[in-house]
């Protein structure tokens, strides 16, 4: 029995959905399980795109490519962005890619999209830091926080999100790691796992996710 036929198995709800405008050919079977997906809820479809998108499964690249471009919950696809990058090889990825480059489309969904194409090799390190540095209404602290105090503030009055990202001064990162253990200490009572990093030039870039029930592991 495949993933989606061991979640969806008592999902009777038929969702129609117009495949016209996704610009990708998708199976029958696959449009079943677009449809399915759907009626699922917003915390349930979160973490399917977790789970699928972390695993990288070249099969599902449909389902990451749909909730990208039209999920209505931010959070899946921010989600779905955020894990883009296990799909590169894929034969339809460069698809997916110049849909995100429509107007109002990719910069929508900052700064998962600039941090997606960083990832990708499609813009610099420089080039990143200079988008996410013009998206004010983002909560994301757009300089490396260098003062442990600052960054335990930033964590309990910012952190909402289903993910969040947080910029890390390599002052911080004291050769015990106590600064980042006390961090992430206070991460941790906040409902928030980590995720990795990637080191910049004087910093490191923390990814949190927010602790969710994977349906799809109980199902």
């Amino acid at each position: 029995m495949g993933f989606f036929d061991k979640i969806f198995r008592n999902k009777n709800r038929r969702v129609e959905i117009d495949f016209q405008k996704a610009g990708l050919n998708i199976s029958d079977s696959g449009k079943e399980s677009i449809r399915k997906f759907v009626s699922r809820t917003d915390k349930e479809r979160l973490g399917d795109i977790i789970q699928l998108g972390d695993q990288g499964e070249q099969n599902y690249f449909y389902l990451i490519y749909y909730a990208t471009l039209f999920d209505n919950d931010r959070n899946v696809r921010f989600a779905a962005l955020k894990r883009l990058h296990n799909f590169k090889d894929n034969p339809n990825f460069e698809i997916l890619i110049k849909k995100l480059e429509e107007p109002n489309v990719g910069e929508k969904l900052q700064p998962y999209y600039s941090m997606m194409l960083s990832r990708i090799g499609k813009i610099s390190v420089t080039d990143f830091e200079s988008r996410i540095s013009g998206i004010p209404e983002e909560k994301i602290n757009r300089k490396p926080l260098n003062n442990l105090k600052e960054a335990i503030k930033y964590v309990q009055e910012n952190f909402k999100n289903t993910e969040e990202t947080l910029l890390f001064s390599d002052e911080l990162n004291d050769p015990v790691g106590v600064n980042i253990a006390i961090l992430t200490d206070v991460i941790l009572k906040a409902g928030y796992m980590p995720e990795g990093f990637d080191q910049k030039n004087g910093y490191r870039v923390y990814r949190y996710s927010k602790e969710i029930k994977r349906f799809a592991n109980n199902a």
